[in-house]
């Protein structure tokens, strides 16, 4: 027998039902007690009875099914509206995090030590983020949480009467603003492992050794085959850069200046980040990057360096898969003088071929990115900061961590006499390589 499937009432609530429901409840309730006389014997229920007791059970399991259609519905609009509020709220909350004026909450805390409205607010919540996080800000210092935040250390100074610095910065007149030529960021392209609000150190087991396998006689003890285990750790390091700030453009500059001003730092902790990533060497608070790591793959070209050709790029490709490394998503990366030099490398003297083909995106069957953060300045022998590196490998395998906000430290003296404020901008973040085998290196190619 199908169960009878009840429509929601769209008159009544489910409360209103379940009055209905009690009325008949008592009814039937009545018709049972009208059954024992005074000496409390009891009938049963005559026909009349009987029917009219039947009748308010069946609606009464009739109310059931609505009363509980009806509830549904009306936990259904609840959502609804619980959902319209939260969107509301969250809308409200993107609203005023969008209002968050980064050069206002400069001028702020240089003019009276301590913000007002939004930019209080966003300082408030970046502390208790990064005091859930492990870090602690300073002070003296704005706190920016990284829901404000927009997405080499670079030093340079913007006034507002200098042309090439701030003079075409200022509010009247502005139609647009020429940006920095930044070296491009490349690690999120090749499938970098990027990582934000991570708490306290981090650690990855990483297995050294693996079990093995090995044939035994029919009753032989097996032998026994534990894998070693080892740990990956991150740890949240300060890394920083300032931008000088002229007064006259800090109380000129329009709101699509700010944005770029912010933009301009992000752009230059990013880029700071991902050059340590690269070729961080571990010391002085610098993670250690993919060149600097142990262990990984080497193609050494020359004494003094040498011209990168196809079979270099394969000896790197052959040190990665020699180690069971070759996974989806290997890829080279290195810079623009390695780019121009591969294109005009020959394959070999016959076939006409290049190493990097015209308007090709790959190099053997490899994609490659390219950034100018991947260096061109090392040194091989008598080759003395001439030299490019070229990297290979499962890029998927270098980690790049950052915990919390930004540290924003308005320094009005170390300029004062210039009429400039420096904001000195810090952030945490770490590197860390999975896999030394994932990589390997190219570190003496030469260009010119």
């Amino acid at each position: 027998m199908k169960e009878k499937k009840y429509a929601p009432s769209l008159t009544k609530t489910s409360k209103e039902l379940k009055e209905e429901r009690a009325v008949k409840d008592g009814e039937m309730t009545a018709l049972l007690e009208g059954c024992v006389n005074e000496k409390k014997e009891k009938r049963d229920l005559n026909d009349e009875e009987t029917t009219k007791y039947e009748k308010l059970l069946e609606e009464i399991r009739d109310l059931d099914g609505i009363i509980e259609a009806t509830e549904e519905l009306e936990q259904e609009k609840q959502r609804q509206a619980a959902r319209k509020i939260a969107e509301s709220q969250k809308e409200k909350e993107v609203k005023e995090v969008r209002s968050y004026s980064f050069l206002k909450a400069v001028r702020q805390w240089a003019s009276k030590g301590q913000l007002d409205g939004i930019e209080s607010e966003m300082d408030k919540e970046a502390r208790i983020q990064g005091k859930n996080e492990g870090i602690s800000y300073r002070d003296n210092a704005l706190a920016v949480p990284f829901m404000v935040l927009s997405g080499k250390r670079e030093k340079r100074d913007m006034t507002a009467g200098t042309v090439g610095e701030g003079g075409y910065a200022v509010a009247t007149e502005l139609k647009d603003f020429i940006e920095y030529l930044w070296d491009r960021s490349v690690l999120r392209k090749v499938g970098a492992d990027f990582m934000s609000g991570l708490v306290g150190n981090i650690a990855f087991p990483k297995e050294l050794t693996v079990p093995t396998a090995t044939w035994e006689g029919e009753t032989d003890a097996g032998a026994e085959s534990s894998p070693t285990l080892t740990q990956v750790t991150m740890s949240p390091k300060r890394v920083g850069t300032y931008v000088d700030l002229s007064n006259l453009l800090l109380i000129q500059t329009s709101p699509s200046i700010e944005a770029r001003i912010r933009r301009r730092l992000m752009t230059a902790m990013n880029n700071g980040i991902e050059y340590a990533a690269l070729h961080g060497d571990g010391t002085g608070g610098s993670p250690t990057g993919v060149a600097a790591t142990a262990d990984i793959g080497s193609v050494a070209i020359g004494t003094n360096g040498g011209f990168a050709t196809l079979n270099h790029m394969i000896e790197l490709e052959t040190e990665v898969a020699q180690d069971n490394a070759d996974v989806n998503g290997m890829a080279y990366v290195t810079n623009a003088k390695v780019r121009g030099r591969l294109k005009q490398t020959k394959v070999d003297e016959g076939s006409g071929l290049f190493v990097w083909p015209v308007n090709a995106t790959e190099i053997n069957g490899y994609p490659v990115g390219i950034s100018n953060l991947v260096s061109s300045s090392l040194t091989k022998g008598t080759a003395s900061g001439i030299c490019s590196a070229i990297l290979f490998g499962n890029w998927g395998d270098l980690a790049i961590g950052q915990w919390g906000g930004m540290e924003i430290l308005p320094d009005p003296y170390s300029l004062s006499t210039q009429a400039m404020l420096r904001l000195v901008v810090n952030i945490f973040a770490d590197v860390a390589v999975m896999h030394a085998e994932s990589f390997a290196a190219i570190l003496d190619a030469k260009t010119s």
